[in-house]
Formats: structure tokens, C-alpha cells, sequence
């Protein structure tokens, strides 16, 4: 959201020219603080009492990734972790990568200069910072599966109406759309990674968590801005990043079904 903010006030005092010769630097080299900051704060942690627990009865394994990959429980365990997360693709990578880019280049500036995009980015932000400890309660009352299963059935639901109202290129209805299409995403933003991280035993957990979620970062994520482009040229329809929720939110539905409460139960450590 910072971000956001930060690179619509410099277009608006420096101007385009300048953004794209050389005031593009300046939000990377403020970041470089903060990198600072996250090395002293990582430094400083203490490692979990499930880990040091193990390190104490000297039965931290000395090759956890290849423990992870020839379990059938653990395999069986990444599979999960690499398709429950589909709706991550287009729910964060779209909704908050993308969205600027879309507005711009394919309703075009006339609609949406790159500052109105990225204060349209900023309303999503907004919305999701407020949501998300909501759903993160909700979830351990009633349970991580209903809250995913519910924002992967949100997500499918409001999609396409508010990519209708998004593609109208108006300013409020862009950002109407996208803080709904942020409240509905942020059940699934608030418990995916505590249910991935509860599906594995302290032995594994990292390694096994690790290749599960790149794996579907990949296929769903980081490449979702580049193929939503080629396909909205190829097409010539707007809406694909919203056929793209819907598939997506499908595959999380049906993943949801396969997994086993993970609230309430103590981590395992093997």
C-alpha cells in the first residue's frame, strides 16, 4: 500500500518523463532500509520450542528433503500444498502486481493514467489490511477449511461482475470492484499459509512447505501476470483475469475437500 502511494505522489511531482528515466530508483533504494531491518529482526528470532525440542533429543534430521520426498504421507502432503494455493495467483499477483498494468495498458490511459491505477490498487489494500485479521479469527473459531472454502467460493462468485464493473473504466467502480474482489481473496490470504505450514511435521516442515509453495508459485503465481497479458492481446477480451479467478478458485474448492482440519490440533514433530 506504501509502495502504492509512494510511486503515484512521484509521478505526480516528477512526471512521467522523469518515473521512466531514472525516479523508477528511488522506491528500490528506500526499500533498501528496510532490508536492513528485516536481517535484524531475522537474526534475532528464536527458533520454535517444536524445533529446539528436537535439536535437545538430537532428532533433527540430517536430510529433511529427502525425508519429505520419500514419504507418500509427506508427497501426498506437497501435492496438496501446491494446488490449495491456486487462488493465490490471481488473487495477490493479479489483484495487487498486475492490476496497475492492466488498468493502463488494456482499458487504456484515456481510463486509467498510472497514478489512478495505482490509487485503485491502493482502495484493494486497504480493504485486505481490514479483512484479513477478521478472516484469520473466523478461522480459528469455526476452522480453516470453511474459511478457505468460503473465500474460493467468493472468489468464483464475484469475479466476473466486478471485472465488469472494473472494465467500465471508471474510477470508483474500479475501485469498488477491486475492494470487494480483496475482501472476498483475503479468507484465503489469511489461513492458506497456517494450513500449509499445520500439514507438515517440524521434522519436514520447511523443506517440504518450501517446495510445495514455489512449485504452485510458479505455475499460478509469477507467471500469471505475463500469460493474463498474452491472452487479453491474443483474445482481445478484458475479462480473462477474471475467468482466471474462477478456474483457479475451482482448483482451491476441490483441494479444500482433501485436506484434513488442521485447527485445534497440536503440531506434529514427525
Amino acid at each position: 500500500m506504501f509502495g502504492s502511494t509512494l510511486s503515484a505522489v512521484l509521478i505526480t511531482t516528477l512526471g512521467d518523463a522523469a518515473m521512466t528515466s531514472w525516479a523508477w530508483r528511488i522506491p528500490f533504494l528506500l526499500a533498501v532500509p528496510l532490508g536492513y531491518v528485516g536481517f535484524y529482526i531475522r537474526s534475532r528470532l528464536e527458533e520454535t520450542p517444536h524445533f529446539t525440542a528436537l535439536r535437545e533429543e538430537k532428532t533433527v534430521a540430517r536430510n529433511p528433503l529427502r525425508e519429505a520426498l520419500t514419504s507418500r504421507r509427506h508427497l501426498k502432503a506437497i501435492a496438496l500444498t501446491i494446488f490449495l494455493p491456486a487462488l493465490n495467483g490471481p488473487g495477490y499477483y493479479l489483484l495487487f502486481v498486475y492490476m496497475p498494468t492492466y488498468l493502463k495498458t488494456s482499458l487504456g490511459e484515456h481510463n486509467f493514467s498510472m497514478v489512478r491505477a495505482l490509487m485503485v490498487t491502493a482502495c484493494s489494500l486497504v480493504a485486505i489490511v481490514i479483512s484479513i485479521p477478521l478472516m484469520a479469527r473466523l478461522s480459528d473459531r469455526v476452522g480453516r477449511k470453511p474459511v478457505l472454502a468460503g473465500s474460493a467460493v467468493a472468489m468464483a462468485l464475484v469475479s466476473y461482475p466486478m471485472f465488469l464493473l472494473i472494465t467500465t473504466g471508471e474510477f470508483g467502480l474500479a475501485c469498488l470492484g477491486t475492494a470487494v474482489l480483496a475482501m472476498a481473496f483475503s479468507g484465503h490470504a489469511a489461513v492458506v499459509h497456517t494450513v500449509l505450514a499445520e500439514m507438515f511435521p517440524t521434522s519436514v516442515r520447511y523443506s517440504a512447505y518450501s517446495i510445495g509453495f514455489s512449485v504452485s508459485t510458479i505455475i499460478f503465481g509469477g507467471s500469471a501476470p505475463l500469460v493474463m497479458t498474452e491472452l487479453i492481446e491474443s483474445t482481445g477480451s478484458n475479462l480473462i483475469p477474471a475467468f482466471a479467478s474462477i478456474i483457479t478458485a475451482a482448483i482451491t474448492l476441490v483441494t479444500v475437500a482433501f485436506l484434513r482440519e488442521t485447527k485445534g490440533r497440536p503440531l506434529a514433530s514427525h
